[in-house]
């Protein structure tokens, strides 16, 4: 496979050794432009590279109102009109024309899934900096042709076969457009644990030289601790103001208060992770390890001028002297002043047999 790649969203990168790419998602949790307006601040004011929201219409959506969607809420599981659960996503145009302004003002990545290829303009148009596929059009080509079109990164979503997604990256890069970020996408609202398959992303990174990220389904941040310990470039966690809701994605949502604290989680883990193109202990590490290291030692004190024999050598902490596996290296040599018993021996304490250094 040839290198990762790297793909830039608003000037920030994903991939390629960045730092994790951390997004709130408020496309199926605002109940309004108000409340979708404040995601925007408060996702801000905790420190994320960005917001997505859903610029959707259930009228290009949906043929029918007929069909039920299912999903847990804080008293149990709930059905309710897939229609009219879109219906409460929407918003007029001029309002996430709005909120992509006030993404600006505050510094804050604004981005969307859209619904069809008229609403792909749009965002383009309002200067989006990257188009999101749901899961549930992985196998629209036609959308995500016209996204990848746009030339600007194309997120997709996983939720069918893996020749789904190699059909979909291909109908990117047959477009011009290899500015793509793969998310592995849970299925469930929330997610089943043992349909998380988080493993799925170490799979997308072996196969795709893209950005893999991982959009939780998920209540708290566990499931986004082990993404990024498995090489998550991305994470995806929906937000929301009160978790009893009575909506989709509510109760697996994060609130207003545990918005800082994600964030501070996500950067320590990736910090931990550290670098693994680096030397595997740091200066202080090698200090405070050579304290429960040894060294040679003499079993006796030792005369200038003594060659050192096999028998007068033994091995004690700490390891700030000779190491143990250089002990033959010592014996046969002087000492060139007086060593005292059970003293860390040093190079410079040492001569050759002839005298010399």
């Amino acid at each position: 496979m040839s290198q990762r790649r790297m793909v830039e969203i608003g000037g920030r990168p994903v991939g390629g050794g960045a730092p994790v790419f951390l997004c709130f998602e408020g496309g199926a949790t605002h109940t309004g432009f108000e409340s979708a307006r404040k995601m925007v601040e408060l996702a801000a004011e905790a420190g994320v590279d960005a917001i997505k929201f859903q610029t959707v219409f259930a009228r290009n959506m949906m043929s029918s109102q007929d069909v039920q969607f299912e999903f847990g809420t804080t008293k149990g599981e709930k059905k309710e009109s897939l229609y009219k659960l879109l219906e409460n996503r929407e918003l007029p145009l001029p309002q996430w024309r709005a909120l992509k302004e006030r993404a600006d003002q505050v510094g804050v990545i604004f981005f969307s899934t859209p619904d069809s290829e008229a609403t792909v303009d749009f965002l383009a148009e309002i200067g989006a900096p990257a188009i999101k596929i749901a899961g549930g059009d992985m196998n629209n080509y036609p959308l995500i042709r016209h996204a990848a079109r746009t030339k600007l990164p194309v997120l997709l979503d996983t939720r069918g076969t893996l020749g789904e997604l190699e059909r979909a990256v291909e109908t990117c890069v047959t477009a011009g457009n290899e500015q793509i970020v793969i998310i592995h996408c849970p299925s469930g609202y929330p997610s089943a644990i043992a349909s998380i398959r988080l493993r799925s992303i170490e799979l997308y990174r072996r196969v795709f030289p893209y950005p893999v990220g991982f959009s939780d389904h998920s209540p708290g941040w566990d499931m986004d601790v082990a993404a990024v310990a498995l090489g998550a470039d991305f994470v995806e966690k929906t937000i929301t103001f009160d978790v009893a809701t009575p909506g989709p994605e509510h109760i697996m949502s994060l609130v207003p208060e545990q918005f800082r604290p994600f964030v501070a989680m996500m950067r320590e883990v990736e910090q931990a992770l550290g670098d693994p193109h680096v030397q595997l202990i740091d200066e202080s590490g090698r200090a405070k390890m050579n304290r429960g290291r040894r060294s040679v030692v003499l079993t006796r004190n030792g005369r200038q001028g003594e060659i050192v024999t096999a028998d007068m050598i033994t091995f004690k902490r700490p390891g700030f002297g000779i190491a143990p596996e250089l002990a033959s290296l010592v014996v046969g040599r002087r000492l060139a002043a007086d060593v005292e018993r059970d003293a860390p021996l040093r190079w410079d304490a040492l001569t050759a047999a002839d005298g010399a250094r």
